[in-house]
């Protein structure tokens, strides 16, 4: 039996694991060891940040956690093994060392990507940060496009499946001839693209948890991202506490309008400390934001693909935009704004709106959301995502 190897960089662990813990959990189900490989050190250049916590993560008796300080240490540890690997390095700069090494040792890569949500590309404001953003661009948009054609040529390693809940992309593939083509001669990154249902839906299905409308749970965001302080530098503080006094207003008013508590959740990957100081008056919660939001009445948002199990469960959703908001982040609220087909309010204008109206607004989005379900949600009601998976690495 094969092993899994799922191949990540060890400072995000917590977070990877937690918004993986399905998959990871039919992996270690299915295949006789599932490893976690640091790709820190093997990345260009080295991040040599490891967890603290990482005995404290909660595992499975074959999963293990391998941290090899180069390249000649992962080639031993890849002795007599017979692996497929889960990526989840990516195609950036930073990852040519592992691809190049990948290549050579000849070994199958397969790309999962079903959480129903993709993220919005990053606009640059030239006016903030020139020399960040020819860097960002060169290393990360370029370089994924550029990555293409080594996997052509033969210096890169291509997937051998991308898993995806996108039915767009397979939309885009059919309909223009020209990519259909290239895609039937194995010319993209991939060579199979296979269509999942999401992990939002699998969840769904498992009826883990109760549903109820017992909360307001706001999503919120990190403003200060390390890939947002790569190419526009820390967000102005000045800007941030404006936005932070009148989100809590904003919230404390919902709560009194609908007579409902407030929690706020969080990412994985976010500092809880942090965000607790950022909202004094509320609960927030980090590693249940799936839990929650089946409780809620309302969920409010910035930006996050937690948004997804809202929509499938065809909650009240109400995505907040502010003037306090920077470039990019206007540009993420407005595009989730018009894929998801949500209402929104601006947390300082609309601070006045009445809870009548506020309802009227989220009520008749609702029936909206069936078209995001069925590009992006729910393809299979009968098959589920992680069924799929397993059967196709199992049959490589």
């Amino acid at each position: 039996m094969k092993d899994i190897l799922f191949i990540t960089d060890f400072k995000n662990l917590e977070s990877t694991i937690n918004v993986n813990l399905e998959l990871v959990n039919q992996l270690s189900s299915n295949f006789k060891n599932v490893y976690f490989i640091n790709s820190g050190n093997l990345q260009f250049p080295k991040c040599k940040k490891v967890e603290d916590n990482l005995r404290d993560i909660k595992k499975l008796s074959n999963n293990h956690f391998i941290n090899p300080k180069n390249f000649s240490e992962f080639d031993n540890f890849l002795q007599n093994k017979d692996v497929l690997i889960i990526s989840n390095f990516g195609r950036s700069l930073n990852a040519i060392k592992i691809n190049f090494f990948l290549k050579r040792r000849k070994i199958k890569i397969f790309q999962i990507s079903n959480l129903g949500f993709f993220n919005v590309a990053p606009v640059y404001d030239f006016k903030l940060s020139f020399f960040p953003i020819i860097k960002h661009f060169f290393a990360v948009k370029f370089f994924k496009k550029f990555s293409v054609l080594l996997s052509n040529i033969g210096i890169f390693p291509k997937y051998e499946v991308r898993f995806i809940s996108n039915k767009n992309i397979i939309d885009k593939i059919n309909k223009n001839p020209l990519i259909k083509k290239i895609y039937k001669k194995k010319l993209l990154f991939s060579k199979k693209i296979v269509l999942i249902n999401s992990k939002s839906y699998d969840l769904f299905k498992k009826n883990t948890f109760n549903i109820s409308d017992d909360y307001i749970i706001h999503l919120d965001k990190e403003f200060n991202w390390p890939e947002l302080i790569d190419f526009r530098g820390e967000y102005d503080q000045k800007k941030l506490n404006e936005y932070y006094y009148f989100l809590n207003r904003f919230l404390i008013k919902l709560s009194n309008d609908f007579k409902k508590k407030v929690i706020v959740c969080i990412h994985p990957g976010y500092k809880l400390e942090k965000f607790k100081t950022f909202f004094p008056k509320f609960d927030v919660i980090q590693f249940k934001t799936a839990e929650y939001i089946y409780k809620a009445f309302l969920v409010t948002m910035i930006d996050s693909s937690s948004i997804v199990d809202a929509i499938l469960l065809k909650k009240k959703i109400l995505a907040l935009t502010s003037d306090t908001f920077g470039f990019n982040e206007k540009n993420y609220t407005m595009n989730n704004i018009q894929r998801y087909g949500v209402s929104h309010l601006d947390i300082e204008k609309d601070i006045n709106r009445s809870s009548e109206s506020i309802l009227s607004l989220l009520e008749d989005k609702i029936p909206g959301y069936d078209r995001y379900i069925e590009q992006n949600i729910c393809f299979d009601k009968e098959t589920s995502g992680y069924k799929k998976i397993i059967k196709t690495l199992k049959e490589i």
